[in-house]
């Protein structure tokens, strides 16, 4: 079932965020989510290359969050 599916049964103000594995990936899909504000919590693998945002520069996504502990977690546009 895709998304578009889903919304036809589910109204989207009675989903409070999408959890997904590492197949869920991409630009298209992250911004169709952003752009629909469905909350997501999408699990990655460590040796993803990511863009910052700030410098336009690609680093390791687990160099981002390397001094995150346990239990603990963090959002935000890099």
């Amino acid at each position: 079932m895709d998304i578009q599916k889903l919304l036809l049964i589910v109204p989207l103000e009675h989903i409070g965020f999408l959890l997904a594995d590492r197949e869920f990936v991409g630009k298209a899909w992250f911004s169709y989510l952003k752009k629909t504000c469905i909350a997501f919590c999408i699990r990655l693998k460590e040796n993803m290359l990511v863009s910052c945002k700030k410098n336009g520069k690609s680093m390791l996504l687990k160099s981002l969050f390397q001094n995150i502990k346990t239990g603990e977690s963090q959002s935000g546009d890099w």
